[in-house]
């Protein structure tokens, strides 16, 4: 017989493999809504580092075009479209070769020589993160009627849509490791995949475009043509007739 004092000692009962496995799911259940919004909250945070990239390079480009006579934003002199060269940028206007690299990307900048062109899709490795929109086409008519009869580099003088014309975006080339890669228009194998793209405009703001009809504004009001599907003219309301570009 147990002496009155004695303190009793209560049994300790295990758990049983229903309530085990009742707590395993429900740690899966967790960690599958965590991880995501991890990683969502990754990606904004890589996004909006682009984005500072991005207005670094507008800003650089204003300064150029206050200081040069022609006015011009970018001191490349070819007249080519596919010319996505920062060297003359780097070091009097940017002195940070990290700023050409986006976060999102696993593209590498590791010498002046390597700002020659941007690297192809975010899974590229040497070269830069983003495009000049640089030259206006010649021989087209833009939907606030202007048209230059030959090619035009983007300057102060002649441009004027500086809040909805765009100047530097997230490259975009197609890429064939994707399949149903679309040049100049937002896929996976893009810099922050379908989601949308950083654009840059003239007058140094910066935006993240979904795909629609305001990242059709930031080329056509920039007097850039993205030789993009004609489908995706119709879906955003933008009518091309040969030449010729309006908005419904």
């Amino acid at each position: 017989m147990p002496h009155p004092c004695a303190r009793t000692v209560a049994r300790r009962r295990a758990f049983t493999l229903a309530e085990v496995l009742i707590v395993m799911g429900i740690i899966i259940v967790l960690a599958g809504l965590l991880i995501p919004a991890t990683g969502k909250a990754r990606e904004q945070a890589r996004r909006a580092q682009c984005a500072s990239n991005i207005r670094q390079i507008c800003l650089a480009a204003i300064r150029h075009a206050q200081e040069d006579e022609g006015q011009f934003y970018f001191p490349n002199p070819e007249n080519n479209n596919d010319v996505d060269d920062f060297q003359p940028m780097y070091p009097k206007y940017i002195k940070d070769l990290k700023v050409f690299v986006c976060p999102s990307t696993m593209n590498q900048v590791n010498k002046p020589s390597d700002l020659a062109n941007n690297a192809v899709g975010k899974n590229g490795l040497v070269g830069h993160s983003y495009e000049i929109r640089n030259w206006a086409n010649g021989g087209t008519r833009w939907p606030d009627g202007m048209m230059f009869t030959a090619n035009t580099r983007k300057n102060m003088r002649q441009f004027k849509n500086s809040s909805t014309g765009g100047m530097i975006m997230d490259a975009d080339d197609k890429n064939a490791g994707y399949p149903g890669s679309i040049n100049n228009w937002p896929d996976e194998g893009d810099n922050h995949g379908a989601a949308g793209c950083n654009v840059g405009f003239m007058d140094g703001h910066v935006e993240f475009l979904p795909p629609g009809r305001a990242l059709l504004h930031a080329f056509l009001d920039g007097y850039y043509d993205p030789g993009v599907p004609g489908a995706i003219y119709s879906q955003y309301g933008v009518v091309q007739s040969g030449n010729a570009f309006t908005y419904k």
